[in-house]
């Protein structure tokens, strides 16, 4: 019977001590995932952003080439618009990979203009206020 309690006691403390290394293992080997996971994000980012660059050159190069006179215009419009489709399948993977940063808030074009307007206003101001104690002052 003491064997049977002692070996129940020895179970036990293995099992307290051997929990605690066995649940980090699993979590260590979460975070290899982990690394894995995003090594292969950056992987597929890095590719798009090589087929982005591609896209957009071959973009450039085809209206060069058609500005130039090198192709006609009944075969620039469909290759310009395969292009185009290619280099929107591409951003469109990339923006749902989540590769672009988030844009900082711009002002709606409205409310830009407006902004400038009163810039313009203020220095115009300012200009006509100086013009006009200049006038005012000695000569």
């Amino acid at each position: 019977m003491i064997l049977f309690w002692s070996l129940l006691a020895l179970a036990a403390v293995l099992l307290y001590i051997g929990y605690p290394l066995v649940a980090r293992a699993r979590h260590e080997g979460g975070v290899e995932a982990t690394a894995e996971e995003d090594a292969a994000l950056a992987g597929q980012r890095e590719r798009l952003l090589a087929e982005r660059e591609s896209v957009l050159t071959a973009l450039s190069d085809l209206e060069f080439d058609h500005q130039m006179g090198d192709i006609v215009e009944e075969d620039y419009e469909p290759l310009r618009h395969a292009q185009r489709r290619k280099a929107v399948a591409i951003l469109r993977e990339l923006e749902s990979a989540g590769a672009f940063e988030p844009a900082e808030e711009t002002p709606p074009p409205d409310q830009y203009l407006e902004d400038e307007i009163a810039r313009a206003r203020r220095r115009l101001r300012r200009t006509d206020g100086a013009a006009e104690a200049g006038k005012d002052g000695p000569s």
